[in-house]
């Protein structure tokens, strides 16, 4: 699924700052985000945004096993009401993030719907080019990739650790 989720980027190089809404899952997309940006020899960084600062903790860790610390930091916050200005990020990935509301949320109130709705509305906010996969297995479940990209104006990320 990660390597599905990287082909779906043609230019590495216009990525500067990417945002990692499940960071602290498994740390398969976040690692395989640094891991291709070390890759392309970029300059850019991934942003791990998990609610619990220990999972932060762990992640960096396994960052730093993995060959790919210097192109990741961790902040502790609420991916429902996201801590950074709009247009901020050159990219944001994410394996399950509008799939955790269930597990907050009984998945058929309206309660629920209107959160996923709030997630979704938050990130493609003035995306152009919308897709939807067709349907994909991975972690022993069924889903799609949604792809949007942001309009042509970038922001120039603040320089890596």
């Amino acid at each position: 699924m990660a390597q599905r989720i990287l082909s779906a980027v043609h230019d590495w190089s216009s990525v500067k700052l990417a945002l990692d809404l499940s960071c602290c899952g498994r740390d398969i997309l976040l690692n395989a985000v640094a891991t291709q940006m070390k890759k392309e020899g970029s300059y850019g960084c991934i942003v791990g945004l998990d609610r619990s600062k220990r999972t932060t903790i762990l992640t960096l860790r396994a960052t730093k096993m993995e060959g790919v610390d210097e192109y990741v930091t961790c902040r502790e916050g609420d991916t429902w009401r996201l801590p950074f200005l709009d247009n901020y990020f050159d990219m944001v990935v994410s394996s399950v993030f509008v799939h955790m509301v269930r597990r907050e949320y009984d998945a058929r109130t309206a309660e629920a719907a209107t959160k996923r709705m709030r997630a979704v509305a938050e990130l493609e906010l003035k995306m152009e080019d919308v897709r939807v996969s067709e349907r994909v297995t991975a972690f022993m479940g069924s889903s799609h990739i949604v792809s949007f990209w942001k309009p042509s104006q970038h922001v120039h990320a603040p320089p890596r650790k």
